[in-house]
């Protein structure tokens, strides 16, 4: 597989005129969703290598993106997720830590697609249909995936690490997501497993 984290968008993406790319069963949005932090996103915590990758492919139906599928990647050297901006992201998190970070663009959709409508000053926004795919360090200790997007401040969260299919199930903690670090930082100091409790409801 290649090193660039974000693959080209297939060429067929539908830019107006041209031919959409099916999309076949990607996961559609859930009910799981939290708000942004008032005080602002936490900062990208320090890049952990590891040879265990996580690949998500990725499908955008309209310059949204969802989880399609995940697949586990073994390398023969270490690796961390890299550093780079973007107006989306996908985050692991055990309770309310945030182990790691990566932040990407749907292709040929720009990083915003929210502008103020000002005449004269408008540029073309593009509705995107595509696959692809991005890359995320293993982390043995994350219970939750959350996909963001950082421009509106919607998220949604999935249990982790994903089934044996490579599909997410939807976090339905009875507590909000953001809470469910009490337990966790309980079973810390007894040494016992990071797992969060959470009824699991298929996509």
């Amino acid at each position: 597989m290649s090193h660039r984290w974000v693959v080209a968008a297939i060429a067929s993406a539908a830019l107006g005129g041209g031919a959409s790319v099916a999309l076949v069963g990607a996961l559609a949005p859930n009910d799981a969703r939290a708000e942004a932090p008032k005080e602002g996103w936490p900062p990208d915590p320090a890049p952990v290598a590891a040879t265990k990758q996580w690949v998500f492919e990725m499908r955008a139906k309209d310059s949204v993106p969802s989880v399609a599928k995940v697949s586990a990647l073994e390398l023969s050297k270490a690796e961390a997720t890299p550093r780079m901006m973007g107006r989306w992201a996908l985050e692991l998190y055990v309770g309310t830590e945030l182990l790691d970070r990566l932040r990407f663009n749907v292709p040929l959709a720009g990083d915003t697609g929210h502008e103020k409508k000002e005449a004269g000053k408008n540029r073309p926004v593009f509705k995107v249909n595509t696959k692809f795919f991005v890359r995320l360090a293993d982390h043995p200790r994350a219970t939750q995936l959350r996909l963001v997007d950082r421009a509106t401040g919607d998220i949604q969260t999935f249990a982790w690490p994903p089934d044996k299919d490579g599909k997410l199930v939807v976090w339905t903690s009875p507590s909000s997501p953001a809470d469910a670090g009490a337990a966790d930082s309980a079973s810390d100091a007894a040494g016992s497993s990071d797992a969060g409790k959470f009824t699991p409801d298929a996509i």
